[in-house]
C-alpha cells in the first residue's frame, strides 16, 4: 500500500499554532481516504533527524509522497534544534522507488531541489524566498485538499494551492514551473515568496492519488504456478502430462499428486531429483529435505535446482558438440571459440569456485551454429 509520509518540525515544549494547524488540517483532508484503504499515513509532527532517516528506510519501498514543513534554508531541513543536510536527505528520497512527490514547505527550499531530481525524485514543490507560515500552511492544505478530495494531480493541485495562498496572503505571488532545475543568476535576490513545481518529465505532474482501496496480494501457495508452468512446458513433448493437461481442459480435475508425478517422471533424474525437493511435503524437523514451505531452505533449493538444470545443458551441449566434431574431423574451431572450452576443460576436479557454465552454452551454441555441426547434420 501506497504511503504518504507527512513530517513537520515542531517543538512539544514551545509549538507553533500555525504549523500545528497545517499539521491537523492536512491530516484531515486525507485521513478520511486512509480509512477507506486508499494509502496510509505517517503522520510525524514532531519530526527529528533520526525519526526521518529510520521511517524513510522502513518505508522506501512504498512510500508516494514525502512532504516536510517548518523551517528550513537552500541546503537543510531545521528538526528538532539540528540541521539535516538535504544532499542526505535526497539519497533517502532517492532510494523509495515508489516516490512520486517530495513537498519541502519551508523558507527557501529551492536549494535543496537539483539534489532531488538528480537522486531520481519525480517530482518537488519548494520554495526559493521566506514564506510566511500562515501562508505557507494555507499552501498546503489547499494542496492536499484537491488532491484527496477534488482528485486532482500533482500539477493541477499545485496551481489550487497557489491560488489559495495568494489569498490567504493579501499580495501576489509567483509560481515557477519547470522541466529539469537550473539555478538562475536572480535566484538568490528573490525578495517576494516564490513556489516552485520541479519536475523530471511532465507525465510525472499527472499523478493523483489512488481512489481505489488497496487489495492485499493473493496468499502465496508454493508449486501452485511451478507446477502449472511445467506442464504447459512439457505437454508437447510428454504423452502423460499432454492427457493431463487435455483433461483439465475438458473440466475433469486431476490431483496435484498425479500432477506432480506426471511431471518428475518425464525429466532428466538429476533435476527431477532436485524439483522433487521443492514439491514433496516435510517430513519433520530430523528429516528436513523437502522445501514446500516459504523459507530460506526454499529458496536455497530453487537456485540449487536452477544451477542443476543449466549444469546439465551445458554438458548436454558439450556431448552433442563432440559427437558432431567426430563426424568432421577435418574442421578448425575459431581461436575465438576455444577460451570458454578451455577454461571448462582444464578445472581442477576438486576445485571449489564455481564454474558459470551460461558463457559456455553460449559458447557451444555459437561454434555449432556457424559450423553447422548439430546432430544429424
Amino acid at each position: 500500500m501506497q504511503i504518504l509520509f507527512l513530517s513537520y518540525a515542531n517543538s512539544r515544549q514551545h509549538p507553533l499554532p500555525t504549523l500545528q494547524e497545517e499539521d491537523d488540517r492536512a491530516y484531515q483532508m486525507l485521513a478520511r481516504r486512509e480509512a477507506e484503504r486508499h494509502f496510509r499515513l505517517h503522520r510525524d509532527s514532531f519530526a527529528t533527524i533520526p525519526k526521518i532517516a529510520e521511517y524513510l528506510a522502513l518505508f522506501q519501498d512504498d512510500i508516494a509522497v514525502f512532504h516536510y514543513s517548518g523551517h528550513a534554508g537552500k541546503d537543510r531541513l531545521l528538526l528538532d534544534d539540528a540541521g539535516a543536510n538535504a544532499a542526505g536527505i535526497a539519497q533517502l528520497l532517492g532510494r523509495c522507488p515508489n516516490l512520486k512527490l517530495a513537498v519541502l514547505n519551508g523558507c527557501s527550499t529551492k536549494g535543496q531541489v537539483q539534489a532531488l531530481l538528480a537522486a531520481g525524485v519525480p517530482a518537488v514543490i519548494a520554495t526559493s524566498a521566506p514564506v510566511e507560515d500562515h501562508t505557507a500552511a494555507q499552501f498546503a492544505i489547499t494542496f492536499y485538499q484537491a488532491m484527496a478530495d477534488s482528485h486532482r494531480s500533482i500539477g493541477d493541485a499545485f496551481q489550487d494551492a497557489i491560488a489559495s495562498a495568494q489569498t490567504a496572503s493579501g499580495q501576489a505571488l509567483k509560481a515557477e514551473r519547470t522541466r529539469g532545475f537550473a539555478l538562475r543568476a536572480d535566484d538568490r535576490q528573490a525578495e517576494e515568496p516564490l513556489w516552485g513545481l520541479y519536475f523530471r518529465e511532465e507525465s510525472d505532474l499527472e499523478w493523483k492519488l489512488p481512489l481505489a482501496a488497496y487489495a492485499p496480494p493473493a496468499a502465496y501457495t508454493p508449486n501452485e504456478r511451478l507446477i502449472e508452468k511445467l506442464l504447459e512446458a512439457l505437454a508437447p513433448y510428454d504423452e502423460d502430462v499432454r492427457k493431463i493437461r487435455a483433461q483439465e481442459e475438458l473440466g475433469l480435475e486431476r490431483s496435484a499428486g498425479e500432477k506432480k508425478k506426471a511431471i518428475l517422471k518425464c525429466l532428466p533424474h538429476p533435476v527431477s531429483q532436485q524439483l522433487r525437493k521443492l514439491m514433496s511435503k516435510e517430513k519433520g524437523i530430523e528429516d528436513h529435505v523437502f522445501y514446500d514451505k516459504p523459507g530460506p531452505g526454499r529458496l536455497r533449493q530453487i537456485a540449487h535446482t536452477y544451477s542443476t538444470m543449466i549444469e546439465l545443458l551445458a554438458f548436454i551441449l558439450l556431448a552433442d558438440l563432440w559427437q558432431a566434431l567426430e563426424k568432421k574431423t577435418d574442421l578448425q574451431l575459431q581461436s575465438s571459440d576455444l577460451p570458454t572450452l578451455l577454461a571448462f576443460l582444464v578445472r581442477q576436479p576438486g576445485e571449489k569456485k564455481p564454474f558459470d557454465f551460461l558463457p559456455l552454452i553460449r559458447s557451444i551454441r555459437q561454434i555449432m551454429g556457424q559450423a553447422q555441426l548439430w546432430v544429424g547434420q
